[in-house]
């Protein structure tokens, strides 16, 4: 399966969407924040949705911890962020509430929500930031659009 990576910025409702395909191993998702941080759209403390529905994510657990120091930096910890992983499968499941647990005991003031549905996402997280209608349709844009992170990788 091709890696794939996509996301789109509102700022007028301040929300990261991130979209993900394919297997990813902890480079992968890395390389994937780094790109993400030079768009000048970019804010680190917007709420942010991770759709992991598509993908593998072929990490080990100590190896989240790596993931969870590189997004420290430059972190006001004092900020407020709130992440939604958007998972179906118990493996990324289990590895976004490990993550959740590391990030607390590392001082970055993320709130975390794993859902498996838009329905629950909405309900749970951004029912006051973005309509339903509004989310299917930016998730279905991210995963047809031809701007995938990862062909940039191999580019470069």
């Amino acid at each position: 399966m091709t890696k794939f990576g996509a996301y789109k910025i509102l700022p007028h409702k301040k929300l990261n969407i991130e979209y993900y395909r394919g297997e990813l191993n902890i480079d992968d998702l890395i390389y994937f924040k780094k790109i993400v941080r030079q768009d000048p759209n970019y804010n680190f403390y917007w709420n942010t949705i991770l759709d992991l529905r598509d993908c593998k994510l072929m990490i080990k657990s100590p190896e989240i911890k790596k993931f969870v120091d590189i997004m420290k930096d430059d972190y006001n910890t004092s900020k407020p962020r709130n992440l939604a992983f958007l998972s179906s499968s118990s493996n990324e499941v289990a590895l976004s509430v490990l993550y959740t647990l590391i990030v607390k005991s590392s001082g970055i003031n993320f709130n975390t929500f794993n859902v498996s549905s838009i329905d629950t996402l909405i309900l749970n997280f951004s029912e006051n930031i973005i309509e339903k209608q509004k989310l299917v349709a930016i998730l279905n844009e991210l995963q047809t659009t031809t701007k995938n992170i990862y062909t940039l990788k191999t580019n470069n």
